[in-house]
């Protein structure tokens, strides 16, 4: 059972590790995207941006207008900055937990011949920070836990054909 720990742990962790990479490629690859398209919008805003003449009405009244979002700070020009920031602060977060439970997944497959207590606590923890490869590492955890010393078989009793000694008088 440690062989399969180990090798579930190896697996399951660089998995992590390459989504990781994954996340923080595509993390950095929103940045020319997001300028982008805030070039669009700015175009838009010069040339003709079609919310114009924006009003949200309700039963014919007037509630919310263009002046409305300018007077309390919202600028709906820069909505695909904020939106592509959030995107990219995500994947850096998701790169950085992803990371993490490969880092731990692949130190749990490395130290379970030595303490298996240790390496099934570590890779149970890396499959629930490193959800991608939760099952992986979730099977080689409590295998790495339930793979302590083997008990040596039970020693079978020898029966002979020797009558018990004979009991005293009371």
């Amino acid at each position: 059972m440690k062989t399969a720990s180990t090798v579930l742990g190896i697996i399951g962790g660089v998995i992590c590790i390459i989504l990781a990479i994954v996340c923080l490629v595509a993390a950095l690859a929103i940045n020319p995207a997001n300028q982008f398209i805030q070039d669009e919008f700015d175009r838009w805003e010069e040339d003709e941006f079609p919310f114009d003449e924006f009003e949200l009405t309700v039963n014919g009244e007037e509630v919310f207008t263009e002046e409305d979002f300018e007077e309390y700070g919202y600028d709906y020009t820069n909505m695909p900055r904020m939106v592509w920031g959030m995107a990219r602060d995500t994947l850096i977060v998701f790169a950085v937990l992803f990371f993490i439970g490969g880092i731990l997944g692949i130190i749990g497959a490395a130290i379970v011949r030595r303490s298996h207590v240790a390496a099934g606590v570590l890779q149970l923890i890396a499959a629930f920070i490193g959800f991608v490869s939760f099952i992986l590492l979730l099977i080689g955890g409590i295998l790495a836990l339930a793979s302590g010393k083997e008990q040596p078989p039970a020693q079978q009793q020898v029966y002979t054909a020797v009558p018990p000694p004979p009991q005293a008088p009371q």
